[in-house]
């Protein structure tokens, strides 16, 4: 349900959600955002 729930807020920045699991060493979740320019 959690990694549902930042799915979509992440889509909703046009932003993916990467999941990376290895046998033996677990599971790793990176968030990744586009940058904006500074305003």
């Amino acid at each position: 349900l959690g990694l549902a729930i930042v799915r979509k807020i992440v889509d909703q920045h046009a932003g993916r959600v990467v999941v990376d699991t290895r046998k033996g060493e677990g599971t790793r979740v990176r968030v990744i955002l586009p940058r904006r320019p500074a305003v």
